[in-house]
């Protein structure tokens, strides 16, 4: 399952949760800012912007790299 890391003023995240719904993916989001844990997590593994997609466990990417899975499918 994908799972999209978020912050809550971000309008990129927004429009790609938009994106995966228009394209039928089941996902689960987290915003970044109500889990200090994850904010830590990302933070240390380099990954400053968002939205971030993980798929069971393995980063996916950013916009882009989201973007270029969904014409994979």
């Amino acid at each position: 399952m994908l799972k999209l890391y978020t912050k809550g003023d971000c309008p990129q995240c927004v429009q790609m949760k938009i994106t995966l719904a228009l394209n039928n993916i089941k996902y689960e989001t987290q915003d970044i800012f109500k889990n200090q844990e994850v904010l830590s997590f990302l933070r240390d593994n380099g990954h400053r912007s968002m939205p971030q997609a993980f798929i069971d466990g393995k980063h996916l990417g950013g916009v882009v790299e989201i973007t270029k899975y969904l014409k994979t499918l």
